[in-house]
């Protein structure tokens, strides 16, 4: 049997969060949340989880700032980036930073489930 990966959800939207939490461990995976980037880099550091689900604004960071200290300090760990408010330069931006995917909200559960796998 393998073992669920382990996730983190970072996004201001507390809603959305929670929501997104529960689907995803309904899944089998493994959830801690963060609702800023501070908050995520500690967890983050704590936990070091398979693969990070970020996104792109955040109240105390910005995204691809918080991205860009994960792959400083946790180069093996993979990094989603999530957005509601995305663009053809982000998506751009965040990939050369070194995000493994970039996903506009709202994203189907299937399809989110395919990119963390």
């Amino acid at each position: 049997m393998s073992v669920a990966a382990s996730l983190v959800l970072v996004d201001d939207d507390a809603a959305f969060r929670q929501v997104l939490a529960g689907e995803l461990q309904r899944l089998g995976f493994e959830v801690v949340t963060a609702g800023g980037g501070t908050e995520a880099l500690e967890k983050i550091a704590e936990r070091r989880p398979d693969v990070v689900l970020l996104d792109l604004r955040l109240p105390d960071m910005d995204g691809l700032e918080v991205l860009k200290a994960i792959g400083a300090a946790n180069p093996g760990c993979e990094v989603i980036m999530l957005t509601g408010h995305g663009s053809l330069d982000t998506a751009i931006e965040s990939i050369r930073a070194g995000a493994f995917d970039y996903v506009a909200k709202p994203c189907p559960l299937d399809e989110l489930e395919i990119r963390i796998q």
